[in-house]
């Protein structure tokens, strides 16, 4: 906005636009070192807020420029002196209110820039927070000076923009100095004076955009106002009239969007606790069934193994695979995850060579609980095959299928090339957890076959969208 002021303003010299020099007829122009100046303020003011610091030094650079600008305009007046700076580019030939001094900006605008070009080199080079704080504080007396000529127009005040000889300050330059304070203390708030607010992001955010609010919106509305008086649209005691009904609309208005803010902060602050109850009772409901399975596991690894040996790793490999089932859940939210994925992330560990594990069948969505139930019976079928099947050998292979067909959902394991199997004479935890858990969790019924060249095992179900 200050880029854009300036280089309004600038046009209106270089092509003779007097409205843009000056906007309300007969009081005082914005100089072209004025316009100047904002430009660089502005642009120094984007940069000295950036994370990199070679846009940081580029910014202090242009607070360095402004400073000069500042304090040898600062310095004619308190030499008598003229430096040829007030005319270097454009003629001033205009008659309007002024410094008394063609092209030269006022004395208080002059204070202005040079407060806030060391205010923009300050807060720009800060390695530490006073540092902020106090490039801060120099851009508030630089805002001092704005809101007193700001406030001299809005309720036609001549004394406040004109307290002494050579301080006439242009409607817009004084509209400029208050926008360019309230940039400056926004630039780098976080490291400065909204540092106390940092463990808040409710509270700073709606400092950050309620303060210049507070700040400005009183001002430009007043300089709106006069605006429409000095354009005799109206007169002026009819326009301060207006000022009062207009601000208490205007602080009306930022009251209720304070307060539909805290409403909406509110809302998401109860949503959140209420997320927060679900997922720690889903969370607790996980737990318990998890313990439940571990404790399952232990005690039928022990139970059916014949060294303590044999049943640490039948129970460590259990353990794994459980793992391995939350992991996949874990990274999918605990939502539903693909069958394809959830079948070759649990038997990714087994297929060594890439070529040991043939899976085909469509996409279908499977429920988290089910997800861990088949998980666990790929883990017992792919034990079974390391040991014992296909996968024991270096030529075999295993084949898994499943689809939905007729109304009927068919999940089929495949030993191929493996040692012939024998039906063994006793059921094992292994072998009740084939035939029973994954059934009963589809309701459906699980089969398996031992085939002269390797086992099958068979479940089918109801078809469903998602198992």
């Amino acid at each position: 906005m200050l880029v854009l002021l300036g280089v309004s303003v600038a046009g209106g010299w270089r092509f003779g636009i007097e409205p843009l020099k000056s906007i309300v007829p007969g009081l005082s122009t914005m100089k072209f070192n004025t316009a100047v100046g904002f430009v660089t303020v502005g642009i120094g003011l984007a940069l000295a807020g950036a994370e990199r610091r070679p846009f940081r030094i580029v910014g202090a650079g242009a607070g360095i420029f402004v400073l000069m600008l500042g304090a040898i305009t600062v310095l004619q007046y308190l030499i008598d002196a003229d430096f040829g700076i007030d005319q270097l580019i454009v003629h001033d030939g205009g008659v309007l209110s002024g410094s008394g001094h063609p092209g030269r900006m006022s004395l208080l605008t002059a204070i202005g820039f040079l407060l806030l070009g060391s205010a923009i080199v300050l807060v720009a080079m800060a390695t530490r927070r006073l540092e902020v704080i106090v490039g801060h504080s120099l851009a508030m007396f630089a805002g001092a000076i704005s809101i007193l000529a700001a406030a001299g127009y809005a309720f036609g005040a001549q004394a406040f923009f004109g307290i002494g000889p050579y301080t006439a300050i242009a409607i817009h330059t004084a509209a400029g100095l208050l926008i360019a304070t309230a940039a400056a203390l926004m630039t780098r708030a976080r490291s400065g004076w909204l540092e106390p607010y940092a463990d808040s992001p409710a509270a700073l955010a709606l400092l950050v955009r309620l303060l210049p609010l507070a700040l400005a919106v009183p001002i430009l509305l007043g300089l709106l106002i006069m605006l429409g008086a000095g354009l005799k649209i109206y007169n002026a005691p009819y326009g301060f009239a207006l000022f009062i009904p207009l601000t208490c609309a205007a602080m009306v208005i930022a009251v209720l969007w304070v307060a539909a803010r805290q409403r909406q902060a509110e809302q998401v602050q109860l949503r959140y606790e209420r997320h927060l109850q679900l997922v720690v009772a889903e969370l607790n409901h996980r737990v318990k069934n998890t313990l439940s399975i571990v404790q399952s596991f232990a005690h039928q690894s022990l139970k059916n193994s014949g060294s303590a040996e044999e049943a640490g790793k039948a129970f460590e490999g259990r353990l794994t695979a459980l793992a391995s089932a939350h992991a996949i859940l874990t990274r999918e939210n605990w939502d539903t995850v693909n069958l394809t994925d959830l079948i070759a992330d649990s038997l990714d560990v087994h297929n060594d060579t890439g070529t040991r594990i043939a899976i085909d069948g469509p996409e279908i969505p499977v429920s988290p609980k089910t997800a861990i139930t088949l998980a666990m019976t790929l883990h017992e079928l792919a034990t079974n095959s390391m040991k014992y099947g296909a996968l024991s050998v270096p030529d075999g292979y295993v084949r898994v299928r499943w689809r939905n067909e007729d109304g009927e959902f068919l999940f089929e394991w495949k030993d191929c090339d493996g040692p012939p199997t024998i039906d063994p004479k006793r059921n094992g935890f292994g072998t009740r957890m084939l035939t029973r858990a994954l059934a009963s969790e589809l309701d459906g019924t699980a089969r398996l076959d031992f085939e002269p060249d390797g086992l099958r095992y068979l479940v089918a179900a109801r078809a469903r969208a998602e198992l």
